[in-house]
C-alpha cells in the first residue's frame, strides 16, 4: 500500500525542516521546532526497525528465561522467582501466524523484561555462593550480551535521531 508509513513519516519530516523550521525566528519557538524535528526522526526510526527488534528481542528473552529457569531451582534459588519466570513465559505464549503491530509487541516484552530483572536480581544476591559455578558464569554472559544487544538496536531510536539542539 502506497505510501508506505515510512514514506508518510519522512515526508512530514522534510516538509517540517525544509518548510516550517526556516521560518521560524522566535528563540523558544526555535527550540520547540528542533525538539518536534528531533521526535519525528525518533518515530521514523522506531517505525523502520522496532517491530523486527522487539520480535528478536522477545525470542532473546524466551531463551534467556528457559536457562534462567533451568540454573535458578537447582542453585536453590527463591522459589517465587522462578514461579514469576513461568508466569511470564505462559503468558508470552502467542498463537503461531498471528500478527501483531509494534504495540502489541512492546505489551509481550515488559512481562518478561521484568522477569528478567528479577533474574538479574536473584543472581547479585546469589553471587557469593555461585560466582565459581560455570553455568552461572555463562548464563550472566548470556545476559549481558543481551542487554549490550538490546541498548545497541535502541540506540537507533534514542540517539542516532536527536541530532538538532534541544531545549
Amino acid at each position: 500500500m502506497r505510501p508506505r508509513v515510512d514514506e508518510v513519516m519522512h515526508s512530514i519530516s522534510w516538509t517540517f525542516e525544509e518548510y516550517i523550521v526556516p521560518e521560524v525566528k522566535e528563540p523558544f519557538a526555535q527550540s520547540l521546532a528542533y525538539t518536534i524535528g528531533n521526535l519525528l526522526r525518533h518515530v521514523e526510526a522506531r517505525v523502520e526497525h522496532e517491530g523486527r527488534f522487539l520480535t528478536e528481542d522477545i525470542e532473546d528473552l524466551v531463551g534467556l528465561l528457559g536457562s534462567s529457569l533451568e540454573f535458578l531451582p537447582e542453585a536453590g534459588a527463591n522459589q517465587e522467582v522462578s514461579a514469576a519466570i513461568a508466569e511470564a513465559l505462559e503468558a508470552e505464549a502467542t498463537p503461531p501466524g498471528h500478527y501483531q503491530n509494534s504495540v502489541e509487541l512492546s505489551a509481550r516484552v515488559e512481562p518478561l523484561r521484568a522477569a528478567l530483572a528479577a533474574v538479574i536480581r536473584t543472581l547479585e544476591e546469589g553471587h557469593a555462593k555461585w560466582a565459581e559455578r560455570a553455568d552461572y558464569i555463562e548464563l550472566r554472559r548470556r545476559i549481558r550480551t543481551h542487554l549490550d544487544k538490546q541498548l545497541t538496536a535502541e540506540s537507533l531510536w534514542t540517539a542516532a535521531p536527536f541530532r538538532e539542539p534541544r531545549r
